[in-house]
C-alpha cells in the first residue's frame, strides 16, 4: 500500500465512521459524495458496481450488496446470502464475483486484496436505497473456483489495519456486524412506520431519532428478530431519559414523568421531559405498528418500581 493509499484510506474510514455514529444507515448518495483529498473529490464507492477502487488509489477501496426492492432482479447471490450468513455466526461471509471471470479487473482487485490483507469498506444494503457500513473488513480468502471471495470483520477497538487473527476471533467479528445490521434494519424499518416522527414530541428531526426497544430484554440480532411493536421512535433526548426510567410510558400509550423530574429542581432537560407529562404517544397511521401493550405494561411496572 503506497502512502497516498493509506491517508486516503484513513479518510475514508473516518467518514464512514462519521456516517455510521451520525444516523447508522444512510443512502448511498453519502458514500458517493465522499471525502476531499488535494482539492479533489473521492467517493467511497461506485454508482454502478459493487467493487470499487476509485483512480486515485492503487488498491481496493470498498464493496458494496444492495438490498434489492420488492419485485427486481437480484443480481448476485451475495444478496440473498449476506443477512442469513451474519445471523448463522460464520467466522465470515461470501461475496460473489463481477461477473463469471475470475480475472477481470473488480474481481483481481478482490484477490490482490486478499494477498495484501488490505482494510476496506463493506456498505450493506438494509433495506431499499438505505445502507449502513463496516470498516474495517478483510478479503481473507479468494476463489476462482466458486467465484466468490470471503469477507471477514474487524475486532471492534483493535487497529483498523489489523485483521482477526483467529477464527474464533473473526465469529466474534461476524457477532458484532450482525448486530449492528440488525440494529440498523429495525431502526430504518421503525422510522418509516413512524413517518420520522418522535413518538413523544411529534418532531421530525431524523438525525436525532432513533429506535428504542421497549424491553431491553428483546434481543434485535435474535434469529426470529423482534416485531416493529417492540420499539418505539424517539428524540435522543427522550430516549435518554425513557432509558433512564425518567419518563415511563403505560399500556394506554400515555407518558408519564417520574417524581424527580416532577418535583425536582428547575433545569432545561426537566423542563423538557415536564412538559410531556400526561400526554399521549403520537402514534404511526398503522395500528399494526403500534407499541405492544405487553411490553409497555411489563416496562411501566419497572418504572413505577423505580420511581
Amino acid at each position: 500500500m503506497t502512502v497516498a493509499d493509506h491517508v486516503l484510506r484513513q479518510m475514508a474510514f473516518a467518514r464512514v465512521r462519521q456516517l455510521v455514529e451520525t444516523s447508522l444507515t444512510f443512502p448511498r448518495s453519502a458514500a458517493l459524495h465522499g471525502i476531499i483529498s488535494a482539492g479533489e473529490r473521492m467517493p467511497l464507492c461506485s454508482v454502478q458496481r459493487g467493487i470499487f477502487k476509485p483512480r486515485q488509489m492503487q488498491q481496493l477501496l470498498s464493496i458494496t450488496t444492495v438490498f434489492p426492492r420488492s419485485g427486481r432482479r437480484i443480481w448476485y447471490e451475495d444478496q440473498r446470502w449476506l443477512h442469513d450468513q451474519l445471523s448463522a455466526g460464520a467466522d465470515g461471509i461470501d461475496y460473489a464475483f463481477m461477473g463469471h471471470d475470475p480475472q477481470s479487473a473488480d474481481n483481481r482487485w478482490l484477490r490482490e486484496a486478499c494477498e495484501h490483507a488490505t482494510p476496506i469498506i463493506f456498505f450493506i444494503g438494509i433495506a431499499p436505497a438505505r445502507y449502513t457500513a463496516v470498516a474495517p473488513a478483510y478479503i481473507v480468502d479468494w476463489s476462482a473456483a466458486r467465484l466468490a471471495a470471503r469477507v471477514s470483520f474487524g475486532l471492534p477497538g483493535e487497529p483498523w489495519w489489523q485483521p482477526p487473527a483467529s477464527v474464533a476471533e473473526r465469529r466474534y467479528a461476524t457477532r458484532v456486524v450482525a448486530r449492528q445490521i440488525a440494529r440498523a434494519r429495525f431502526r430504518d424499518a421503525a422510522l418509516h412506520a413512524y413517518g420520522q416522527r418522535c413518538a413523544i414530541s411529534g418532531s421530525h428531526r431524523p438525525l436525532l431519532l432513533d429506535a428504542v426497544l421497549i424491553d431491553p430484554a428483546d434481543d434485535l440480532a435474535a434469529e426470529a428478530g423482534v416485531p416493529l411493536t417492540a420499539g418505539l421512535v424517539l428524540d435522543r433526548p427522550f430516549g435518554a431519559a425513557f432509558a433512564a426510567d425518567l419518563l415511563g410510558i403505560d399500556a394506554d400509550h400515555r407518558i408519564h414523568a417520574a417524581p424527580a423530574v416532577q418535583f425536582g429542581a428547575e433545569h432545561p432537560s426537566t423542563t423538557l421531559l415536564r412538559a410531556v407529562h400526561g400526554a399521549r404517544l403520537v402514534l404511526p397511521h398503522m395500528p399494526d405498528v403500534w407499541p405492544d401493550r405487553e411490553r409497555l405494561a411489563r416496562r411501566f411496572d419497572r418504572f413505577r418500581a423505580s420511581a
